[in-house]
């Protein structure tokens, strides 16, 4: 016997329910699990920081901290002058020649961890560029010419 119209709405709302249940269960499990990562990241993050403070110096001043969304932290010293002015001199450096100058800075992490970042999250890069330029001296005012 066939269902009627009415029966038929009433079945795909439940199949619809069981599905939206599932869902939330999921989503539920994912955000744990990605605060859990994040909590982790914070934690590696922190040592990092101490570490590099009391290696380097102080953060803001000779170290930052450049997270990305994930929690997964950069920590950036200071360029050296003689990097720097060499840098500098390129009229038009190549990728290369940019990464080269920005892992020099690189505290933490390694640059196998600090390649995974940037391949989940490409834009992290120009963050930590800017972020050393602070570091070495170069305001958001002498930057932009204002």
């Amino acid at each position: 016997m066939e269902k009627t119209t009415s029966e038929q709405i009433e079945d795909i709302r439940s199949q619809r329910a069981q599905l939206e249940a599932e869902s939330l269960e999921e989503r539920k499990e994912r955000q744990a699990l990605a605060e859990l990562q994040k909590e982790t990241y914070g934690l590696e993050n922190d040592q990092a920081i101490l570490d590099a403070e009391r290696e380097i110096g102080p953060v803001g001043v000779k170290i930052a901290l450049v997270e990305a969304p994930d929690g997964r932290g950069v920590i950036v010293k200071a360029p050296e002058l003689i990097r720097t002015k060499a840098f500098q001199a390129k009229r038009d450096p190549s990728d290369a020649e940019l990464e080269a100058y920005i892992t020099g800075c690189i505290v933490f992490p390694d640059k196998g961890k600090y390649r995974g970042i940037v391949k989940d999250f490409p834009l992290v890069t120009s963050t930590v560029a800017t972020v050393i330029q602070e570091l070495g001296g170069a305001s958001q005012k002498a930057r932009s010419g204002k």
